[in-house]
């Protein structure tokens, strides 16, 4: 082997390409002995003669001894100098970039893994750094650059498909993120947080079809996992898929760790699909897992109501009708229902067992003034008057209830001190500007509309609205303009339509006219005089067949006299 003369000196430039290469192989444990064991003296050795090893050994071992000891400063001095050493190795400055990243100096970590994929774009250890750096900053797609060529090699880490999956969820490619996780291996259920992230993302983006593969995907790695389940019953409704909805919901109920909340939703889907011996079997284990089947059904009206299933939650209360907690579920649907007696009983009823809360008592003071007892209406409207200015839509339902008591005037009042008070909701101006149309306050119609309009809110009856005022004023092309946008936002306004097709008349538009009084007369809201003129348009195109029928429905006819706002009290 030679003598001293061939251990090369620390000072001899001309260290071999094979020490270089082993720097990567060999392991972080093994460095401090191999550094112990170079500079151990022997009492033997000729002092003439100095032991070392290569010095890219050395520093990486000295680096590799300070970091295991928590001085992440002095690991990081001797990486660098390793790195400087070695300014090709792709290792070096990928370590250097790691014990930065440990430091928290995550720029300097940055630039060191960005210059190590540069030497070797394979370093697994810097791509998956560069990645989290990219995805900690929003860059995603930088991320996916930057991990995909080590996964090109054979037996790629799991955790750099983890990453990538991650980046690509991240960058909205879902189809991608699923396919990497699935090539996790073993370590895949320890990612599922990924495929979990992967269908809430594209439930959010309405990316059905993606959203169902996260769904197959997530629920094989954890199939009674409570947020998987909650989600993936949201997909079922918005896939209007009833198999897959009844089993999440009967999955998540039967759980052991299912609360009445989760019995209930369960219940309301076997209600509101009409499965009634399926109910009874289910509320019968409930009752022996020491749960009311009466509080089941309860919750279940009141999940019911939420989603608008009226006629459902009447039937999921009916069995417990007598107990107090079950009125305001009935009240409510019957309310919904337009079924206003019955309701007012029950909110009668209710109101000897306890005080009625805010909504409640609104709901009260608009039934009374409808079928019930006008002079307790008021009184109620009244005692509940300040609490009206505290939401825009309290504040158009008493204004409802101010036009049912023939006081339209009083209506208005109240949504301008709602609007004085900075309660700018465009409903509220969509509200003044219709009732102060309805009694004549030109003024204040205007006003409420042109406020509609600044806001870029606008609504087919404020355009409709402010259309009439154009042609008074003889802006007929801008009147054109707001009637054609006014029946794009609503194609039923049949006010909007006829005065569109009576101007097309003027102009000389047969056909557009007839088209356009026909739509508007098919509509129930249609007046005698949109019949009438869409005679006169037919007749002078000589369709005296089409003319008499039009004539023929302006008779009797009548605009129609249901209950204004029934929304708002319904769905309080």
């Amino acid at each position: 082997m030679g003598g001293p003369s061939s251990i090369p000196c620390r000072g001899d430039d001309t260290v071999s390409e094979a020490h270089k290469a082993l720097l990567p192989r060999i392991g972080t444990g093994a460095l401090p002995l191999l550094l112990v064991a170079a500079f151990a003296g022997s009492g033997f050795a000729d002092p003439g003669l100095i032991r070392i090893i290569p010095s890219e050994f050395e520093f990486l071992a000295r680096s590799t001894l300070a970091q295991e000891s928590g001085d992440l400063d002095g690991a990081s001095v001797w990486a660098e100098a390793l790195s400087t050493e070695d300014p090709r190795s792709s290792f070096a400055a990928g370590r250097l970039a790691q014990i930065l990243e440990s430091a928290g100096d995550d720029t300097r970590a940055l630039e060191w893994g960005d210059r190590a994929l540069k030497l070797d774009s394979l370093n697994a250890d810097a791509a998956m750094l560069v990645g989290r750096m990219m995805l900690r900053s929003g860059d995603a797609a930088i991320a996916v650059k930057a991990l995909t060529p080590p996964l090109r090699l054979l037996g790629a880490r799991p955790e750099l498909y983890a990453l990538r999956a991650l980046a690509h969820e991240l960058n909205r490619n879902y189809e991608a993120a699923l396919a990497d996780l699935k090539r996790t291996g073993t370590l895949r259920p320890d990612f599922t947080w990924i495929a979990t992230g992967v269908l809430r993302l594209a439930l959010e983006d309405a990316r059905l079809r993606e959203a169902s593969q996260a769904l197959d995907l997530a629920l094989e790695l954890n199939p009674d996992d409570p947020q998987i389940l909650g989600l993936g019953i949201e997909l079922a409704r918005r896939l209007g898929d009833v198999t897959l909805e009844e089993t999440l919901l009967e999955r998540r109920a039967s759980a052991d760790d299912a609360s009445a909340e989760h019995c209930s939703a369960y219940a309301s889907f076997l209600i509101r699909m009409g499965q009634t011996k399926a109910l009874d079997g289910y509320l019968e284990r409930v009752r022996r897992r020491g749960i009311d089947p009466g509080d089941v059904r309860i919750e279940s009206g009141r999940s019911l109501l939420r989603d608008g299933h009226y006629r459902a939650a009447l039937e999921a209360v009916k069995p417990v009708g007598g107990r107090n907690a079950a009125l305001p579920v009935r009240a409510r649907a019957l309310v919904a229902m337009a079924d206003e007696k019955p309701a007012l009983a029950c909110y009668r009823k209710l109101g000897m067992l306890r005080a009625w809360t805010r909504e409640e008592s609104l709901v009260v003071a608009y039934l009374e003034i409808r079928v019930g007892d006008r002079r307790a209406g008021i009184r109620t409207l009244e005692q509940i008057r300040p609490g009206l200015l505290e939401s825009p839509r309290r504040l158009l339902a008493g204004s409802f209830c101010y036009v049912l008591l023939g006081h339209p005037e009083e209506a208005v009042r109240l949504l301008r001190e709602g609007t004085a008070r900075g309660i700018e909701s465009p409903s509220v101006y969509a509200e003044l500007g219709a009732t102060a149309a309805e009694i004549g306050d030109s003024l204040v119609a205007e006003w409420a509309y042109q406020r509609l309009d600044g806001l870029g809110r606008e609504t087919s009856e404020c355009l409709y609205f402010l259309s009439v005022r154009d042609l008074n004023q003889g802006f007929a092309e801008r009147a054109v303009q707001r009637l054609e946008r006014s029946v794009a936002i609503d194609p039923n306004n049949a006010r909007a339509l006829a005065l569109l097709g009576r101007i097309r008349y003027r102009m000389g538009q047969l056909e557009l006219a007839r088209e356009l009084l026909r739509r508007a007369v098919e509509s129930r809201e249609a007046g005698a005089d949109a019949h009438h003129l869409l005679a006169r348009v037919c007749r002078a195109l000589r369709l005296e067949s089409e003319a008499r029928a039009a004539e023929s429905g302006a008779r009797g006819k009548r605009a129609p006299s249901s209950p204004p706002g029934l929304t708002l009290f319904s769905n309080p």
